[in-house]
């Protein structure tokens, strides 16, 4: 037995070819490619001496045999009918080539065929015509554009079965068709056994598939190709091979080739003799037989093509652990042997020491990779296994080894920032939170400004809370101005949860309406109905917190608001968004904040969980929108009597709020959460005060600052004891029985008088409580001065407060001097050491670093290698030549061998003068190669002679190729990807590194944020909302808003509103209409010419000369009073012409004047007069034709001003009848300076120059329908 194929004929379309060279699309004409190829086999009929083949026949009983059906071929044969060579198969004749005959062995069976067009081709249809004998059973067809690399095109097979069990691909039943550009199927249509001579074989690569009439990329990816290959694997027989058992063993006989063994042919994915069992890999669910209404396919199971087989598990089944190939959770298939490294019922995860990485499909070839967690850092082998096994929020990422503390790194191989020491990783110097030092382990520390201490691990005095995250690195101690002495609370944070209680109210009435209990929604959830709440408030609705939430909430300070809000709406109700607002608004102490104006925004049937933080950043002044400071969040949380949440988010009428588990965190002793409330400041405070932040007054006292007796009580507040405010013994006069401002005395004593404060001039005596009204203490110093009398210089200042007044700053170095207090004479300063001047300002020679705040610090300059012992303001030591390093203590580039006396030159001039320090040897830089050092090795760029060459650092998923821009670094960036790296999506795409595409609607996105020539708008990178024009909203800015209608490119709002006459706002595009054309008849009588004031006009003067209606301007101006004048024109062009609307008035005029000149006219060319009243007017302004030219002109019908006028203002309203719904286009008003202006504001833009009109002429002509020039 044998087989042969022959007359392999490719037929090929150049696409880009056709595209340059005809306009005929992408599809020129077929060419036949394969005759000039270079074609071999690995195998051919007679290579090795003469054999012999029989043509398979049918028989047919009692006809006799004409033709011998057996012959031989070989290739070395005089007769060429012998010799069949692989040539034969293109040469354009009727020759064959044929491979070996199977009785030779079973090996003939794979013969491979390759064709070399010897350039890449787009390939659309590859037709094999088989000579005498059938058409191959299984063979792959193949492409490659190196020839070294193939890949399928195609998979054939003798039936649905073999591509199941040899080619572990699914069936394409029937004539092949595509569901993708590039997918690659497996059919058993060409491979029947009929006919058994000539049957061809017509495989097309592009129709059919999705993109075949505009092919896309991927589809001209796939059907490129230079190298052309067939894998013939399985030869048709009659299958009757090897009958005769003298030439084999029985053992090694294929029971389905011979007629010893009956077999059913198995369909439905089902295996054995009787088709009584699912074939290996498909036991998702268990075997069943088939049915007359159901086939009871196989499925197959999901093993992520990991497993060649798999077996059905009941329980698993049950318990829905089993993922099957749809992605759902049904069946209880169980893989089997899992390979590369995976594990799992489907495969899905990978073995213990093992991870698949951060968004790689368990589809993927060898998704699973080696931990290789460091022994050193790490507390063991296993890594995060994958996505499901992560927690971004831990830094826990798939291939993260767990890390022992210290350590860091997806390995555990390096130390954690603020460690050093690897491998034995200890903590630095510096603490992190307290310093501003690049590397931690780096001496000296550099503190925060808030942070001092050797190494910056501590709070200044008057601070507390030490934070990594917070710039200064601890917060001032606020303790409402009477201490500075404070730190965190240490009391865990509780939440406050009551959804009791809650009311509906708004910022005007004080109307308070009760909410009402969710039916399903539990106790967390309350709502009320909008019907309910508009009768008796105004638009802006905001729930009130109950009691729970109010108070004294000091404690509350840095923690979170957390709630949930949503509405429900009638699916018929046609709602209406309501103006952005402030969320939350807290009132206390007579001040109001809110967050910010803008608010939320959204979607009936959709809750919203919103989380606001209570520090200063997020709230603003409720009445001057300013930014607030700490001092007024804290006044306000100390008595706060509102907390209000926005309520409605629209109008709707049958609207339903809803407001769901309110949280608000606050400090508590009895709080059993782990966290702790650091960012709550728990004061020290001075006697007479209590509370976290000192914010109540004790012992009968009262003032900002406890610094005053309660009315009736008298004594010394500032003593600080429970006693220092003793109710008055003498009868009160007034509310409080003391002396007035500016006097002091004892009301206890008898005969005692009120005194003047003394304090030496230095006090406001206008300004009340400037001394204290018992003691004549001075409370309120002026002019820097200090003291119980104001009798000498405030801390900070010096100088003479008594005689001369002239107490004046010490102006202290913040970073050089101890403290801000001086002599107070001299003013000299207190200096940290190494640190002189007035001031504290300078260093002592030999020293710098006056703003390290630790005192000035050695420069340590080497004797060898510097010049002086002194260095810069940064330490930088002054180097004599070929010296080096901050100290002076290496050598320089270009030198080497560092001693007394400095470095020698090194005599590398072909090594860029580059050479060991040591020894002087000739090296290259770094990363550089060549006789001269003169390139970069690959993935480098930037060669410099001294540091050699930067990495690219070419991102692997964005990038082209690993290699940059030897001079600038630019990576090759693929089309998605940009940035220096392609580390980053380019425009049109975000999320990084997926950079999916925006698909922003360029219609409705703003124009700013698109490229246009290239069709692509940016998006926001996490959401992918697109930048969208103010009347579009959604996701790719592809809808109109409601109210509006008709989104358009060229429309800078996206969508025009409606206008409905002001009777609806909901509209849509009309739909099913073309514009048509209204002319003017020939046949119909003579336009009538008329004026501004006299409509009726004339058609005296007017003649009609084909095709255009003159007039003379002379006749005219007896009849008609008052130029300019118009053509009216006819009945077609008047009543309802709403369909008109963007449509265009055309009509071609001209003017002829005898002496060229005529008198200015800068009335408006058209007139639109109608609406309800008939007065409405709209202007339209066209250029002037010149004398003797006719010209065209084309008018827009809309709403728009045009060129030369601008939006009037709409007349008063007197109280009857309609007004206009649009206001009139006025002319501009330039002085003839300008011909244009702003259409909206009128302000001139540019320069006027009209020609002089004397006569008109008019043409009405090739008019757009629903237009109309002049309506009376």
């Amino acid at each position: 037995m044998r087989g042969g194929c022959a007359r392999v004929a490719l037929l090929a379309s150049l696409l880009w070819v056709a595209v340059q060279c005809q306009q005929r699309g992408l599809f020129p004409a077929i060419l036949n490619l394969a005759s000039h190829a270079d074609i071999s086999a690995n195998a051919t009929c007679g290579e090795k001496g003469p054999e012999m083949f029989c043509k398979l026949v049918e028989h047919v009983p009692g006809r006799p045999v004409r033709n011998a059906q057996c012959r031989v071929c070989d290739s070395t044969s005089s007769n060429p009918k012998e010799r069949h060579p692989i040539s034969h198969a293109i040469d354009g004749t009727n020759n064959w080539w044929q491979s070996p005959s199977i009785q030779n062995g079973r090996e003939y069976h794979w013969v491979t065929i390759t064709l070399d067009l010897r350039q890449v081709f787009q390939v659309a249809y590859v037709i094999i015509k088989a000579a005498n004998a059938p058409r191959p059973g299984n063979w792959i067809l193949e492409r490659s554009l190196d020839g070294t690399t193939f890949s399928p095109w195609q998979y054939y097979a003798v039936s649905d079965t073999e591509c199941l069990t040899r080619y572990n691909i699914t069936p394409r039943r029937g004539p092949p068709t595509y569901r993708a550009d590039d997918e690659v199927i497996c059919t058993s249509y060409y491979s029947r056994l009929i006919p058994l001579d000539h049957g061809e074989i017509h495989t097309s690569l592009i129709n059919g598939r999705p993109s075949a009439d505009d092919p896309s990329p991927r589809l001209l990816e796939f059907t490129s190709a230079r190298y052309i290959r067939l894998r013939l694997q399985r030869i048709r027989t009659l299958n009757a091979d090897l009958m005769t058992l003298s030439h084999r063993e029985p053992k090694d006989l294929d029971p389905i080739v011979t007629r010893r063994k009956l077999q059913c042919l198995c369909e439905h994915n089902t295996c054995g003799e009787s088709c009584n069992m699912c074939c290996p890999g498909y036991h998702q669910q268990p075997w069943r037989p088939g049915t007359i209404s159901s086939g009871n396919t196989c499925e197959q199971c999901n093993c992520h093509n990991k497993a060649k087989d798999c077996y059905y598990d009941e329980s698993v089944a049950n318990q829905k652990r089993s993922l099957n190939t749809a992605g759902q959770f049904r069946g209880g298939g169980v893989c089997i042997n899992c390979l590369q490294n995976t594990m799992g019922i489907n495969c899905e995860t990978c073995e213990d020491g093992y991870y698949r990485p951060h968004k790689v499909s368990p589809y993927e070839d060898e998704p699973c990779h080696p931990c290789a967690c460091d022994p050193v850092g790490s507390l063991s082998a296993i890594c995060v296994k994958d996505d499901l096994h992560s927690d971004l929020n831990k830094g826990k990422w798939p291939g993260q080894c767990p890390c022992k503390e210290g350590y860091a790194g997806e390995k555990c191989d390096r130390c954690q920032f603020g460690y050093k020491g690897y491998p034995n990783c200890v903590p630095c110097d510096c603490n992190l939170a307290g310093s501003v030092n690049d590397d931690p382990c780096t001496d000296p520390c550099l503190c925060k400004e808030n942070v001092e201490g050797k190494n910056c691990d501590r709070c200044k005095p008057g601070f507390y809370n030490l934070k990594e995250r917070n710039p200064q690195g601890c917060s001032e101690c606020f303790c409402f101005g009477v201490s500075d002495v404070c730190d965190s609370l240490s009391w865990p944070i509780g939440q406050v949860n009551d959804m009791s209680g809650w009311l509906v109210t708004d910022l005007v009435s004080p109307s308070k309406i009760h909410s009402q209990q969710e039916a399903l929604g539990g106790r967390h959830q309350i709502s009320i109905n909008n019907t309910l709440v508009m009768q008796r408030l105004t638009s802006k609705y905001y729930w009130s917190a109950p009691e729970a939430y109010l108070g004294n909430k000091l404690t509350s300070f840095g923690g979170f608001l957390k709630y949930t809000v949503s509405y429900d709406i009638p699916v018929e109700t046609v709602d209406s968004d309501l103006m952005s607002y402030a969320d939350i608004i807290i009132k206390g102490n007579g001040i109001t904040l809110s967050t910010q104006a803008e608010g939320l925004s959204l979607q009936p049937y959709e809750e919203y969980f919103n989380v606001v933080r209570l520090v200063p950043e997020n709230f603003r002044d409720f009445h001057n929108k300013k930014q607030i400071d700490r001092d007024q969040l804290m006044t306000v949380l100390a008595n706060m009597t509102h907390l209000l949440i926005r309520a409605n988010y629209n109008s709707a009428k049958m609207a339903l709020y809803r407001l769901d588990s309110v949280s608000l965190d606050t400090a508590s002793p009895n709080a059993i959460d782990l966290a702790v409330a650091t960012d709550v400041e728990h004061c020290e405070c001075p006697p007479g005060y209590t509370g976290t932040s000192c914010e109540a007054c004790a012992h009968n006292t009262t003032g900002d600052h406890c610094e005053q007796c309660l009315p009736g009580f008298y004594g010394v507040p500032s003593h600080g004891t429970s006693g220092d405010c003793q109710p008055c013994a003498c009868p009160l006069s007034t509310a409080s029985n003391k002396c007035a401002d500016g006097y002091y005395g004892n009301p206890t004593v008898p005969g005692e008088s009120c005194v003047l404060c003394d304090c030496n001039g230095n006090v406001n005596p206008s300004e009340p409580g400037h001394c204290d009204s018992v003691t004549g203490e001075c409370l309120k110093c002026v002019g820097n001065t200090d003291g119980p009398h104001c009798e000498r210089c405030a801390d900070g200042f010096y100088g003479d407060a008594v005689t001369a007044k002239n107490c004046q700053a010490c102006d202290c170095h913040e970073k050089g001097s101890l403290s801000d207090v001086c002599h107070l004479e001299t003013g000299l300063c207190d200096c940290k050491p190494h640190v002189i001047g007035q001031q504290c300002d300078q260093c002592l020679p030999g020293y710098y670093g006056l703003d390290t705040g630790l005192g000035c610090l050695p420069c340590n300059c080497s004797t060898a290698g510097s010049v002086s012992d002194e260095c810069t303001e940064g330490g930088q030591c002054y180097c004599i030549p070929g010296v080096t390093g901050k100290r002076c203590d290496r050598c320089s580039h270009g030198f080497y061998a560092y001693q007394d006396g400095g470095c020698t030159p090194c005599d590398c001039a072909h090594t860029q003068n580059n050479c060991d320090p040591e020894s002087g040897k000739c090296i290259c830089p770094p990363h550089t190669w060549g006789l001269e050092c003169e390139k970069c090795e690959e993935g480098y760029w930037g060669l410099d002679p001294e540091h050699g060459c930067q990495a690219c650092n070419c991102s692997h998923e964005g990038s082209a190729s690993p290699q940059c821009d030897v001079l600038s670094g630019h990576c090759q960036c693929k089309k998605e990807f940009g940035g220096q790296s392609c580390d980053q999506c380019s425009l049109g795409y975000r999320d990084f590194p997926d950079c999916v595409p925006c698909d922003c609607d360029l219609r409705g996105t703003l124009v700013d944020t698109c490229d246009l020539e290239r069709g692509l708008c940016s998006c926001a990178e996490e959401t992918g909302t697109c930048s969208c024009k103010e009347n579009v909203f959604g996701l790719q800015c592809s809808k109109c808003q409601i109210g509006t209608f008709a989104l358009h490119a060229d429309n800078p709002l996206g969508c025009s509103p409606c206008f409905c006459f002001g009777l609806s706002h909901l509209c849509s595009e009309l739909e099913g209409y073309v514009r048509t054309r209204v002319t003017l008849d020939s046949k119909q009588p003579l336009l009538r010419v008329v004026s501004q004031s006299n409509l009726k006009g004339t058609s005296e003067g007017v003649y009609y000369q084909a095709p255009d209606i003159l007039l003379d301007a002379t006749t005219v101006r007896q009849h008609v009073h008052g130029e300019p004048f118009y053509w009216r024109l006819p009945e077609q062009f008047q009543g309802d012409q709403l369909l008109a609307y963007g449509g265009k008035l055309k009509y071609t005029m001209a003017f002829y004047s005898s002496d060229g000149i005529g008198t200015s006219n800068y009335e408006p060319q058209i007139l639109i007069k109608g609406g309800r009243t008939r007065k409405q007017v709209i202007y339209m302004d066209a250029p002037a034709p010149e004398n003797g030219v006719r010209q065209d002109q084309e008018v827009e019908m809309k709403e728009d001003c045009a060129p030369g006028y601008y939006r009037g203002k709409l007349p008063e309203g007197s109280g009857r009848g309609p007004r206009p719904l649009l206001a009139p286009c006025v002319p501009c008003n330039c002085n003839n300076h300008s011909e244009t202006c702003d259409p909206e504001t009128g302000k001139c833009l540019t320069k006027i120059d009209l020609g002089d009109m004397k006569r008109t002429l008019t043409i009405a002509n090739d008019k757009v329908i629903h237009t109309q020039v002049l309506w009376p």
